[in-house]
């Protein structure tokens, strides 16, 4: 599985990804957001 990184050394806060749109799916890691492909079957 692959992530992408959402803005390179931007560091946010989890209030901050609590305000994230629900259509994609993320993952904060060490304050940095990234972006997770979808499950595949």
């Amino acid at each position: 599985m692959s992530m992408a990184l959402v803005n390179p050394g931007v560091k946010i806060t989890y209030a901050d990804y609590c305000h994230l749109p629900e259509d994609k799916r993320y993952e904060l890691i060490g304050g940095e957001l990234f972006l997770v492909p979808s499950p595949s079957v």
